[in-house]
């Protein structure tokens, strides 16, 4: 569960945020939609289309990363350790061809 510290408003709108630090961390965090402005945060990298309450309730960041996609209409994936990647940019990895990573950071991998 990615963010259980949250209090989820069953009648509120939520959008994901995925923010990317100096080093190349990357997170995911919930931020609620206020009026019609979503509140961004220092760090912001991409976010999602809105997603619906329930959806957020259940935690389920595979589900929510599979079927709402990015505000651009793109879709991200997270590995094993809940960092975040552009199906672009995994499709470059795996095409073994020079990755066009967000912001132009690569993402700072856990150790093996």
């Amino acid at each position: 569960m990615l963010w259980k510290e949250v209090d989820i408003n069953p009648e509120g709108r939520y959008v994901l945020l995925l923010l990317q630090d100096e080093g190349g961390g990357r997170y995911v965090r919930v931020q609620l939609v206020e009026g019609d402005e979503v509140v961004g945060s220092c760090g912001e990298a991409l976010r999602t289309a809105e997603i619906p309450s329930a959806m957020i309730g259940t935690s389920d960041i595979i589900d929510i990363s599979e079927s709402v996609p990015l505000a651009n209409g793109e879709y991200f994936i997270l590995d094993a350790h809940n960092v975040w990647f552009t199906r672009e940019e995994v499709f470059d990895i795996h095409e073994g061809r020079p990755v066009r990573w967000v912001g132009g950071v690569a993402p700072k991998l856990a150790p093996k």
